[in-house]
C-alpha cells in the first residue's frame, strides 16, 4: 500500500467527482484506473495534493492506496483507497502556510478554514498573491481590511479593490472608496451587498458606465434609481435595468419598447415580466428576442403552443421543450 494524502469537500466528495467517502473505509474501484478520468486520486505529499484543491479543501486524510496503481510527479490513480484518519484541517493550513511555494501559500490565504493567526502573518508575506488571498478571505480582521485601504501610495490597487471585494467590508471603508479615482474600485463598491442606499444613488452617476451598471445589477438599488437608469445611454446599463428581479412592472414595460434586442430580452427573462408583455413580444420578428419567452415560466400556455409552430427551429425546439416541462408536472 502506498501512503499519502487527499482533502476533501465540505461533504467529504472529491472536487473531481461525485464519490461519497467516509474516514475509516475501504473502497475498490472496478474498471480501469485513468490519470484525471477513473479510480482514486491523491498524493504522496502534503502540499501536492493541496495544489489540486486550494480554497476548496474543508478536510485533509491520510490515506493508503493500492491495487492497479500508476503514480506522477505530484499525483497517484489507484484501483483501491483506504481513508484511515483524518486530521485538524486548521493544523495543516497552518503548516502549509509556511511553504516555500506561493501558489500554496495563496490557496491557504483563501481557504475559509484558514485562522485568523495564520492570516496575519501571511497578510506580512512578500507575494502580493498571497497578500490578496488574505484579504479575500472572509475571515480575514477588519484591522487588516482597514490597513490595506489606507495603502495607496506603496500598494497596487488591485490591493484596495481585493479589499472592497471582502463580503465583511466595513461600510465605512466601501463610503470612503465609492469615491476612488479608479473605476475599477468603484465598480466593486456598487456590486457590494452591504453598500447603502446612498452609496447606490451617487454612483448611478458616475462617469464609466461599468459602475453604474453594477448600480443596475444591485439587488437593492432604489427603484426610482432604477426608473432614472433606464435613460441611460449605454446598452449594457439599460440591460442590468431590465434583469434586475426588483425592477417593478412598469419600467420593465417602458424597457419593452427598447432600441436594442439585449434590453428587451432581458425583459423577457425577467420573471416579474407580465403575461401581456410576453404576448405583445410573441409578435416580434427579432428571433433572438422570441427565443427567450419559452424560458418564462410565466409563459402562458397558448404562446408556447404557437411557438411550437414557429419557423425558426431553435424557437420551435424550445417552445417544444418547455410544453413537455409542463406536462411533466
Amino acid at each position: 500500500m502506498i501512503k499519502g494524502y487527499k482533502f476533501f469537500l465540505k461533504d467529504y466528495k472529491s472536487k473531481y467527482g461525485d464519490f461519497q467517502f467516509k474516514v475509516g473505509e475501504r473502497y475498490k474501484h472496478d474498471g480501469l484506473t485513468i490519470f484525471c478520468q477513473s479510480g482514486f486520486h491523491f498524493s504522496k505529499k502534503l502540499e501536492d495534493a493541496f495544489s489540486y484543491y486550494g480554497n476548496d479543501a474543508h478536510h485533509c486524510c491520510k490515506v493508503e492506496g493500492g491495487g492497479t496503481t500508476f503514480e506522477s510527479d505530484d499525483k497517484i490513480v489507484c484501483s483501491e483507497i483506504y481513508i484511515k484518519e483524518e486530521l485538524d484541517i486548521v493544523e495543516v493550513l497552518e503548516k502549509l502556510s509556511k511553504n516555500k511555494n506561493w501558489y500554496i501559500r495563496h490557496g491557504v490565504a483563501l481557504n475559509p478554514n484558514c485562522s485568523v493567526e495564520v492570516l496575519k502573518k501571511l497578510n506580512k508575506d512578500k507575494c502580493i498573491d498571497v497578500k490578496l488571498g488574505v484579504i479575500k478571505n472572509p475571515n480575514c480582521p477588519v484591522e487588516i481590511l482597514e490597513e490595506e485601504e489606507k495603502s495607496n501610495g506603496d500598494r497596487h490597487w488591485s490591493v484596495r479593490k481585493s479589499v472592497v471585494e471582502n463580503p465583511n467590508c466595513p461600510i465605512g471603508i466601501l463610503e470612503r472608496l465609492s469615491k476612488s479615482p479608479i473605476w475599477q474600485i468603484r465598480e466593486a463598491v456598487a456590486k457590494h451587498l452591504n453598500c447603502s442606499l446612498e452609496i447606490l444613488k451617487e454612483l448611478s452617476n458616475d462617469e464609466d458606465e461599468d459602475v453604474r451598471k453594477q448600480v443596475a445589477k444591485h439587488p437593492n438599488c432604489p427603484l426610482d434609481v432604477l426608473e432614472e437608469l433606464i435613460r441611460d445611454k449605454y446598452v449594457i446599463v439599460r440591460e442590468s435595468v431590465a434583469s434586475n428581479s426588483n425592477c417593478p412592472v412598469k419600467t420593465l414595460e417602458k424597457l419593452s419598447n427598447d432600441e436594442s434586442s439585449y434590453v428587451v430580452r432581458a425583459v423577457v427573462d425577467n420573471l416579474n415580466c407580465p403575461v401581456d408583455i410576453l404576448k405583445e413580444l410573441s409578435e416580434s420578428k427579432n428571433w433572438f428576442i422570441i427565443q427567450g419567452i419559452p424560458y418564462n415560466p410565466n409563459c402562458p400556455l397558448e404562446i408556447l403552443k404557437k411557438l411550437s409552430n414557429d419557423q425558426d427551429p431553435d424557437t420551435r425546439a424550445t417552445a417544444i421543450a418547455a410544453l413537455k416541462r409542463r406536462k411533466q408536472r
